[in-house]
């Protein structure tokens, strides 16, 4: 399950990063899909 979690977090993060630029919607939705495994 850590793993997963882990795996979670930095596709989130990544995400983060790439999207930051672009949509500040889809951080919240991400954050939202974290938070809610």
């Amino acid at each position: 399950m850590k793993k997963i979690l882990m795996m979670l977090g930095l596709g989130t993060m990544l995400f983060h990063v790439s999207c930051k630029s672009e949509h500040h919607e889809k951080e919240e939705e991400t954050t939202f899909y974290v938070t809610n495994p």
